[in-house]
């Protein structure tokens, strides 16, 4: 699962970077390390592995992401591949606040009209510019935890929730290989996502989701039957 990098502040907020080595889009099945979870759903919770209360919630957790990702996994519109995840994450995981955020640039066009189609998913949209992404993301595909004062990360925010949440996940997104945005969960608790926390169970989701997003939008494709919905809606 790759070595965890040290937890560093940056501007008030609490970081921390994914493993070296994520997971692969290859399927929802995965082997939980229960040495390097910790709490919140991101990863679990930190346990011995002669403890089976926090052994048993740990492989709950990864039975919740398997089941999301088996879910993902069979859609065969955009649309529906980016609500069932936003729904499916909130009520899985109990988190209050789970939207996108989407880079404004040509590679994007396709995918933001396909996402604004959706009443579901526009409300649930932040677009911002790839260099604002990056001063507050700029490890590009390295996940971040962050917690405690957030303002560098209002940008990412819609801006209606900004001001609610006092913890963050931000799970970087990709098409074809090139990052476009994250997958955003946000916590009222700044007890949520602190640092330390394993993020590896987010990070298989997130490539997850990259693939089969590039599985659903070929390159440079700008058919309407890209247009999100179920084949019987086209």
């Amino acid at each position: 699962m790759g070595i965890f990098r040290e937890a560093k502040p940056y501007n008030g907020a609490a970081f921390e970077r994914l493993p070296e080595t994520a997971g692969d889009s290859g399927g929802p099945c995965r082997h939980v390390n229960h040495t390097i979870l910790r709490s919140g759903f991101a990863g679990g919770q930190e346990a011995s592995m002669n403890d089976p209360d926090i052994l048993k919630m740990n492989d709950e957790l990864a039975r919740k992401f398997g089941k999301i990702e088996a879910d993902l996994v069979a859609c065969q519109g955009i649309g529906e591949l980016f609500e069932g995840l936003l729904s499916g994450s909130g009520e899985a995981f109990g988190i209050p606040f789970v939207w996108l955020s989407i880079l404004r640039n040509p590679e994007t066009e396709t995918l933001l009209r396909i996402l604004n189609d959706s009443d579901l998913l526009r409300n649930r949209l932040n677009v911002i510019e790839p260099s604002s992404f990056l001063e507050v993301c700029p490890d590009g595909p390295s996940s971040v935890i962050a917690s405690g004062d957030l303002r560098p990360f209002f940008r990412l925010m819609p801006p209606n929730v900004k001001y609610f949440i006092r913890s963050l996940a931000v799970a970087p997104l990709a098409l074809h290989g090139h990052l476009i945005g994250s997958l955003n969960h946000g916590d009222a608790s700044p007890e949520r996502y602190q640092p330390g926390m394993g993020t590896t169970l987010l990070d298989h989701l997130a490539a997850t989701v990259s693939g089969r997003l590039s599985d659903l939008l070929p390159p440079g494709e700008k058919s309407e039957r890209f247009c999100g919905r179920e084949p019987h809606d086209a």
